[in-house]
């Protein structure tokens, strides 16, 4: 397991056009920890099909803004 700091850039989590090579990295990031592509653990199951859509208020985000909220070592800040 490596503990090398993955940086993104702040406006990334904006427009979502990360990189593919950063996107790679923090997907073995989550693999490395037994995480999904949401960060929760692998198996996880989502009433809705994915934890990026509220139901309730109809509103979605981003997988790389979910990621920051929840990880903010991923942040690069």
């Amino acid at each position: 397991m490596s503990d090398e700091k993955i940086v993104i850039p702040a406006d990334s989590f904006h427009d979502d056009s990360i990189p593919s090579h950063i996107q790679g990295k923090v997907d073995a990031w989550l693999r490395e920890r037994g995480l999904n592509a949401y960060g929760d653990p692998e198996g996880t199951f989502y009433a809705g099909g994915t934890p990026l859509f509220s139901e309730s208020s109809g509103e979605s985000t981003s997988r790389w803004e979910h990621l920051k909220n929840r990880f903010p070592e991923l942040k690069g800040l």
